[in-house]
């Protein structure tokens, strides 16, 4: 068992970054394109063997640890058995493997770690064959019961190279270690990823305000503190009659007054040297320096803590108040200049309204093509790696996507324009539709890298679908029949080519076997299905490059333009397509799927666009 989680831990390394392998071995022109044909190789030798043959002859684990690093014999234990869990066997010869921290941040109960990671390894189908890589991470970790629990891991992986392993290795979800749950759960009702947002937005003012909250969020700044106003309760100001109730206890403690309990009374005494309150919950006043007060609402107690009216306790305390309709609350020792504090206002509560628990998430659904976009977002807003992710956001491709919209079992979803009969599906449901694009995509044609095509005009793609050209030499290449596949009626790329590509005009209706359910099956049919030389197909620029590769597929320029990024970006390529966020339109301003779409539309959320691999909507 020991080897096997050795294995599991190296193979998790792999998944990372991108190997070198020995040019005069496999002497490829891309790097790329040798671990694809060296994985695909692999995969059909050691498919026939049991789990247990590839553990036989596992050699050593070199473990190389700096000791001035505080924490750092527990932090590394985490980590180690954290990356053991994640990946199945890729069956290694030998492997030796370190990790060099570059830097490390603590505190009692958190810490943010630099390192990279290091590892040689050999295979058991090439066992003299070294394989050199290092892979650099940030690993964000809590501390609960005395162990260091992972919350997060964000890795460099050029090229996509975790991807395209993951087609000839799954992801083992049975394996995860008890920890990783522990960590989940944790999570469930807290939001510790972005605290260091909060922490950057109030650089600079600690020195004038005292207490930053908002109503129903559980994360708060207080006295120059960022974190949850009570650990893993949930606790949070709340509006009751129309009255803002904070937290008496986590405001009154900032402030630096001693809050006690009277059990005999049942009344809460505060004291500090400025001010002193006598509480009663219940009562409509309380005493503030020997007189009594009144109250518009008395205060409350919610999962037995004591919220007290804001204002209450502001005038108590001398403190000056800002508060804002979204539930902004801002308590200052000075008046507090609400002109001079604009882009302060609107980056708190950007950061609020975008401030998400697994409990309040909107529920997310939407295209294939569109997944790694909900990954990003789940992984940045919730503090999710990407198993967390995938156990917590489906996307149930385009179609299916709409009608869970429809029928409210989703509340915001990412897809192209819906067609014609999911207009209809949603008319006749009384639903309207608010269709935003979010995002830009290439719209591609496929084809097998055998065939010496290499461009076709927009014209020829048209009059192919038309039936109009049925040869290829009728464009350039070999004297044979065209086999144009096509997808199946309202999936995203049927949408898409129907509506973007042939802008009206009528596809030929095509024989049974040349409809393709599913945009991998497509890939597949045109890299290695019968006649495959000759077939063409379409799909996204993004998954086909980089979710669904074959080595045995290319992209085709369109009128002289290839498709990549940057021609997408920058607007050359022909067939550039929108990705769209659809809303319920009765879905209200404040609601969390408009919140969500608000953030997205941001430059945060652009970025969060950008690092999916999709181009933004918006510079």
């Amino acid at each position: 068992m020991k080897k096997l989680i050795l294995v599991l831990l190296l193979a998790a390394s792999i998944l990372f970054q991108q190997p070198v392998y020995s040019s005069n071995v496999y002497p490829q022109s891309s790097i790329k394109l040798a671990i694809s044909q060296y994985f695909d190789y692999r995969y059909k030798m050691l498919s026939s063997l049991s789990s247990d043959e590839g553990f036989k002859s596992l050699l050593d684990l070199d473990i190389a640890k700096d000791e001035s690093m505080p924490d750092e014999a527990d932090i590394l234990n985490t980590i180690i058995e954290y990356r053991k869990s994640q990946y199945n066997d890729l069956r290694m010869k030998k492997f030796s493997y370190n990790i060099v921290y570059e830097n490390i941040e603590t505190s009692e109960d958190k810490a943010i770690l630099l390192l990279s990671e290091n590892a040689d390894f050999y295979f058991n189908c090439a066992p003299t064959v070294k394989n050199s890589q290092s892979i650099d991470h940030k690993i964000i970790l809590k501390k609960s019961d005395g162990k260091w629990l992972v919350l997060s891991d964000d890795y460099i992986d050029n090229d996509g190279i975790k991807k395209l392993f993951q087609k000839y290795f799954t992801e083992s979800t049975s394996s995860i270690l008890e920890i990783k749950k522990k960590v989940l759960d944790e999570l469930k009702n807290q939001s510790l990823f972005r605290l260091s947002k909060l922490e950057s937005i109030m650089e600079g003012f600690d020195k004038e305000i005292c207490s930053v909250l908002f109503v129903g969020k559980p994360i708060a700044y207080n006295s120059g503190t960022v974190g949850e106003i009570e650990k893993g309760s949930g606790l949070s100001p709340v509006v009751i009659n129309g009255r803002t109730l904070l937290p008496m206890r986590y405001i009154c403690e900032g402030l630096g007054a001693k809050v006690d309990w009277d059990d005999s009374t049942k009344t809460a005494v505060i004291k500090s040297d400025n001010f002193s309150m006598t509480v009663k919950p219940g009562v409509k006043s309380m005493i503030v320096d020997g007189s009594t007060t009144p109250l518009d609402v008395p205060a409350q107690i919610i999962s037995d803590r004591i919220l007290l009216p804001l204002r209450a306790i502001a005038n108590a305390a001398g403190k000056n108040v800002f508060w804002d309709e979204r539930g902004l609350i801002i308590l200052c020792g000075k008046e507090f200049d609400i002109s001079k504090n604009t882009k302060l206002i609107e980056d708190l509560a950007g950061f609020y309204e975008s401030l998400y628990t697994k409990t309040d998430f909107p529920r997310i659904d939407g295209s294939t093509a569109t997944y790694p976009l909900s990954m990003e977002m789940g992984k940045e807003l919730l503090g999710m790696d990407d198993t967390g992710v995938k156990g917590f956001i489906t996307h149930n491709t385009t179609h299916n996507a709409y009608i869970n919209l429809i029928n409210k079992k989703a509340d915001i979803i990412f897809v192209t324009k819906p067609s014609k009969e999911e207009l209809d599906l949603a008319k006749k449901s009384g639903i309207e539709l608010d269709v935003i694009p979010i995002c830009k995509e290439g719209f591609v044609f496929l084809t097998n890298i055998n065939n010496p095509v290499r461009t076709l005009t927009s014209k020829q793609i048209r009059d192919i679908y038309q039936g109009k050209i049925t040869n290829w030499k009728e464009v350039g290449g070999d004297d044979a029949a065209i086999i144009p596949y096509q997808r199946e009626p309202n999936s995203g790329s049927q949408t898409l080519m129907e509506s973007v590509v042939m802008n009206g005009l009528t596809l030929t209706e095509p024989p049974k076997e040349h409809i393709v359910i599913g945009m991998g099956d497509l890939i597949d049919r045109v890299a290695d299905f019968s006649n495959a030389k000759n077939s063409l197909g379409y799909s996204v620029y993004y998954y086909a490059s980089q979710m669904y590769t074959s080595r045995d597929v290319k992209f085709l320029a369109v009128d002289n333009v290839e498709p990549n990024k940057q021609s997408i970006k920058e607007g050359k390529y022909p067939f550039i397509v929108n990705y769209y966020a659809v809303l319920r339109k009765d879905e209200t301003g404040n609601s969390n799927a408009r919140k969500l779409l608000k953030w997205l539309l941001s430059s945060e959320g652009q970025n969060i666009v950008d690092k999916s691999g999709l181009v933004p909507v918006k510079n």
